[in-house]
Order: structure tokens, then sequence, then C-alpha cells
């Protein structure tokens, strides 16, 4: 039975980014829980309908482009809600999960919400579901229904949706949504998802259902795309997919993509720039196009036709937080939300190339349900020494464990639980002119720039001490706040 007064259980109102993070800290949270990624929590849409039924179904009549994957899905988003926003569409955009701050996950416009609007939200969201008696929501339950909410306040005339974990028992799987996006498949979150490619396929598809046009950026020839084909046609889904109805050819900084025509109708080619964000930045990016062009199909009213000059600028000018970002130089700082083994090489590789003959330095955190060897085998040849650390109140493996794992590969390592420790002691390592890549989580990339800050502090608090040794005129600028991301 819901208990009937858990709504006086929680803190005040937010009204700013501490009193938020206080609120979003009340409310269970199974990113944070090792009982649910350990498969031991039930899961289910029942309540998020009910809460989604009790606020008057926010999103009726909003087309609705949403999208899920292992990696990728988060890039797809933000570069898709450009491309949106760059044609003069009111845009709602909703992330999980966040790299700096809880107000990234709901946007409008491309403007994240205050933290005290967005505090009110959740406020309102739940006073509702009290009301309704229904048993407090999750976290994510509660986000995702306040972004619904903001949305319809701001009136957005379309809303971009990223899927939490998985895809046909996500609270997001409540939208009837236009187009319905598969980024690339990798094992993640097995133990609630399934232990086999195939399996965590299958929970992704479940957004695939009657009424959406489908895309996926399987390659049709993968194995595991015959389950979402399958997925599909159950559904009465049309699909497009790479290699099947969806061609992409990337070059280094630009794609061209070429996409079926509707009902035997000509295919629609472009040639776009990508934004300069990583070894998956050109794949993400035709991705997003190829969702935002069906949607135009599906929505001519809406968007009559993609502009080819609006669309490169967006691509151009999209920026994507934690993804090879440059936060700060000499040495220089990159911060990666890589968290799988595919990714984190790719990631490395990429690093490692742009900064040759030297090798990375990389700062290393992962969560418990990673596969830690796999992880650090996918490293191996391509990064130097690996510093281990951990994420504050976040599933983190013991960084002894990754060390193990690293010099079973091969990699020198050494263990330092504290984050912002782990981070000095890789600058000095690296060097000014070295490379420090810190990846493994978005948990960890989001630390990165309150970690620079202690390192700032520290900096100049040597600096001052140091003065009185230096000959005069001479001064120390190890830190510059500049950042910028490198090209792929």
């Amino acid at each position: 039975m819901p208990r009937a007064n858990w709504l006086e259980e929680l803190p005040p109102p937010a009204r700013d980014h501490r009193a938020l993070e206080r609120l979003t800290r009340a409310l269970t949270d199974y990113e944070r829980s090792a009982a649910f990624h350990r498969g031991e929590v039930g899961w289910s849409l029942r309540r998020m309908r009910r809460l989604v039924a009790a606020l008057g179904d926010p999103l009726r009549g909003v087309p609705v482009l949403h999208v899920a994957g292992s990696k990728g899905k988060g890039s797809v988003c933000l570069l898709a809600e450009a491309l949106l926003r760059a044609h003069g569409l009111r845009t709602g955009l909703y992330l999980s999960p966040h790299v700096d701050r809880w107000t990234e996950r709901i946007q409008v416009g491309g403007r994240e919400l205050a933290a005290g609007e967005m505090g009110a939200g959740i406020e309102a969201v739940l006073r509702r579901a009290a009301r309704a008696g229904i048993e407090m929501p999750t976290l994510f339950e509660t986000l995702t229904a306040a972004a619904f909410v903001a949305f319809r306040r701001a009136r957005v005339d379309v809303a971009v949706v990223e899927v939490g974990i998985g895809g046909r028992l996500d609270a997001t799987n409540v939208v009837a949504a236009d187009v319905s996006v598969v980024t690339a498949l990798e094992l993640e979150h097995t133990a609630v998802l399934g232990r086999t490619l195939r399996a965590i396929a299958a929970e992704k598809a479940g957004i695939l259902r009657r009424g959406t046009w489908g895309l996926s950026g399987v390659p049709a020839e993968a194995p595991v795309a015959t389950v979402l084909r399958a997925a599909a046609r159950c559904a009465g889904v049309p699909l497009l997919e790479r290699g099947r109805g969806m061609e992409v050819r990337a070059r280094a900084d630009a794609f061209e993509l070429s996409l079926a025509g509707a009902e035997g109708g000509a295919p629609t080619a472009l040639r776009l720039p990508a934004p300069a964000a990583g070894p998956f930045s050109v794949a993400n990016a035709a991705l997003a196009t190829a969702a935002v062009l069906l949607l135009s199909r599906r929505r001519p009213k809406l968007l009559p036709a993609l502009d080819h000059l609006r669309a490169a600028a967006a691509l151009r000018a999209a920026r994507l937080p934690a993804r090879c970002e440059t936060v700060a130089h000499d040495p220089r700082i990159v911060r990666d939300g890589a968290h799988t083994p595919r990714s984190l090489r790719a990631v490395a590789r990429e690093i490692a190339r742009d900064c040759a003959p030297r090798r990375p330095v990389v700062v290393l955190a992962l969560k418990s349900d990673k596969p830690v060897a796999r992880c650090l085998q996918a490293l191996h040849g391509v990064v130097g020494p690996v510093v281990a650390t951990t994420v504050p109140g976040g599933r983190s493996r013991d960084p002894e464990e990754i060390v193990a794992a690293a010099r079973a590969s091969g990699i020198m390592a050494l263990a330092e639980p504290d984050p912002a420790r782990a981070l000095a002691r890789a600058v000095r390592r690296a060097g000014p002119r070295g490379v420090v890549l810190v990846t493994g989580s978005f948990w960890l990339a989001g630390l990165v720039p309150r970690l620079l800050a202690t390192l700032r502090a520290s900096s100049r608090s040597d600096a001052t001490r140091d003065s009185r040794r230096l000959p005069s005129g001479r001064s120390r600028q190890p830190w510059t706040s500049r950042s910028s991301t490198i090209s792929s």
C-alpha cells in the first residue's frame, strides 16, 4: 500500500541548485540504486501512466521525437533539437543523464529551466500525484512528468525526448511518438535489460510502438538488427535502417545522407558538416538529421522541408557537453562520458591521434555494472598511465579492481579514490604539454568543472607561496579556462 503521507517527508520546494540537488536525493533514484542494477527491483509503466493521466496527458497532440540506444542517444537528441530550433520551431528537450547540472535535463527553446522553475515543476507533479492517491514516483518518473508539464506550459511546437534506461519500460515510453529512433547498441545494464545484445535490442525496440515511424542507426547487416526489424514488423511500424533505406557516407568533418523516399517517392540526399565532438559525431549527426527529415515527412505543416544552410549552421554550432570536450589547457584536459568498451577505445584513440606521439593520461571511473576487464583491454595500446578513481554516491567500481584489470592488460595504473586528487595526479604526470582524458562515466565528466576549480585554487595558492622564490616578472599560469572541442 502506498504511504499516505509521503509528500510530507520530502524537503521543502527547491529554489536554487543546491535545494534542487537535495530534492532529487530525496526521491528514489534507480540510476544510483545498486539493487536496481543487480536486477532486484521490479519496474513497470503502471505508475507513470497513472501520473501522466492525472496531469492531463501534457504531450497530447505535441509532435514527439523519441530516442533510445546504448550510445549516442543524448547526442542525437541534442543535434535533432538544434536542427529543429534552427528552423524556427519552439522546442522542448528532455535529456538523461545530465552532465553538469540537473537543469540541463529540461530545456525549452534551447535554454535550461531555471532551478527554481524546475523545482516548482517537480513540486507540482508530486502534489498532483499525492492528490490522485499515486504512490511516490521515482526521481526519473518525476523529472519526466515535470518535463512534459513544462513543455505544455511553454506551448512547444515539438518535443525531443531521450530514453533513460532501455526503452520498453522506461518512463518516457508513455509518449505517442511521431518518430522513434534506436541508436547504436552495446551490452549495458545487463542485469536489468538482459545479458545478450539481442535481449537488450528487444528492450530498446520497445519504443517502436504502433503509430510511430522507426529509424535505426544499427547497421542492417548486423545480426542484432533482425530483432529491431521483427519488433517493428510486429507493431506495424515502418522502419528505415542504416544500409536499408538510410545510407550514410562519412567524411572527416562531414557526411552524405541519403534517405529512401516515402511510398516510392524520390529519396532525399544531403551533404552536411558534422560537429567537432569526437569519433561518433558523424554517425550521430547523420542519424539526427534523418530523424528530423522523417518528422518533416510525417508533419509537413510543422516542418515543410529541411533548409540546407540552416541545418549546416546548426550542426556546426552544436555544443555537446562531455563528448571529447576540451575544458582546460596546459595540460589539455578532455572530458568524455564514454562508458562502454567500444566507446572508450574510440575516444581514447581519437585523443591519442590528436596528441601523438604522446599518449593521454587517463582518469577513469566505472560504474559497478560495467565490464571492467573489457573496458581496460579496450584502452590497451592507446593510452598512457591510468589513475583509477570513484564517483561520489554513484555505484563506482573499486579503484583497486580497475588497477588490477589495467595491469593485467599491460597498462600502468594507480588507485586514487578521491576524484580531485586523481585529477591532480594525472595533471602532474601529464605535464604542461601533455593531455589528460577524464572518462568512464557522465557522472565523473560532470565533476570536472568543480575539480578544475579546486585545482586552480590550489595552483594559485602554490604560486603565491612560490612567488617569493621566483625572480621578478615571472608568473605561473598553469590553467586556462578556454573551452573547445577536438575535431574528429
